[in-house]
């Protein structure tokens, strides 16, 4: 089956996770064709360099630092529809001249196309607009996003179990949605155990403290300052992974391992990546960020620790 692959460029969380995903599609015998932009494509083709890769732009709005998510999103609606219907008219063209049989999106929501099997992957089928949100305000914000993720032929949640009881919790409420809605497990690229060569594997070895810099920006590299600033009042062997560029997934592995101490966002898919390695952190969510507000209180539940930044 020939697979069109395709992850947001909104962070590098989507990334890592498509990254899974394709080493699966591929062990399973599919020709895989990966699709996207900006810095996500960069590190899907550093995993997976002998696939082809092609120019698809994804929405990716801009944050303040003193503006609410949703109040960030809500200014950028225009924005979005217009790349929803650029991605939808381009990923059309592509499947019919590829001849695609199946296309997996993350988090996409026009990258799909007539004729092809459509697949969308998503833990957020209930979000949560804001925190301050009233219960019915967060109903009507999920039965419209329903009508976007009932378009696809099935969604793939990424979770250890189905609503109620996964890491996602009240995120992955399929309350709204028609579509079949599949629970496929942790997609993490990062493994317990992984050997690393070279002058690496010592220096992933002595650890004191790790920092894993993610999210869209301004926040990101706020968060980038903070912890610069930090780990140098700590002193000690400390390791910054700025997502920026492309890292090994093996030694990536051997730091979450391996360190003594974790500081990283309460992002999705860090958390997803923690629980396959069976490491806990201090978590901090991106300010005015509803859903990683909540996720950083769910994972309390699990011995997670919230590190406030000042």
């Amino acid at each position: 089956m020939k697979i069109l692959v395709a992850p947001l460029d909104w962070g590098l969380g989507h990334a890592t996770r498509t990254s899974c995903l394709v080493g699966r599609l591929l062990k399973d015998g599919h020709e895989v064709i990966l699709a996207g932009s900006g810095k996500s494509l960069d590190m899907l083709s550093g995993d997976y360099p002998q696939l082809d890769m092609l120019e698809l732009k994804s929405f990716s709005p801009w944050f303040f630092r003193r503006l609410p998510q949703w109040l960030a999103i809500t200014i950028q609606v225009p924005k979005f529809i217009y790349y929803y219907i650029c991605e939808k008219r381009k990923t059309q063209k592509i499947a019919d001249r590829l001849g695609i049989d199946m296309i997996v999106s993350d988090n996409r929501y026009g990258v799909r196309a007539d004729g092809c099997r459509n697949i969308m992957v998503t833990h957020q089928l209930s979000p949560i607009a804001a925190r301050w949100a009233p219960e019915w305000f967060n109903g009507m914000l999920a039965k419209m996003l329903s009508r976007w993720l009932n378009r696809f032929d099935e969604i793939w949640v990424p979770d250890i179990k189905p609503f109620p009881d996964g890491l996602a919790g009240r995120l992955a409420d399929p309350r709204y949605v028609r579509t079949k809605v599949v629970t496929v497990g942790l997609l993490s690229r990062l493994n317990p155990g992984c050997e690393v060569t070279g002058k690496e594997t010592q220096a992933s070895k002595e650890v004191d403290r790790l920092a894993i810099i993610s999210g869209p920006e301004p926040q990101r590299s706020v968060m980038e300052r903070r912890v610069k600033s930090m780990f140098d009042q700590k002193g000690g062997n400390n390791v910054i992974l700025d997502g920026k560029h492309h890292t090994n997934p093996a030694v990536v592995s051997a730091l979450v391992e391996n360190a003594k101490e974790i500081y990283c966002r309460s992002g999705y898919s860090t958390i997803m990546d923690l629980v396959k390695m069976g490491r806990t952190a201090y978590l901090t969510p991106t300010r005015g960020q509803a859903e990683q507000e909540y996720l950083c209180e769910r994972m309390a539940e699990l011995g997670f620790k919230s590190w406030e930044e000042k």
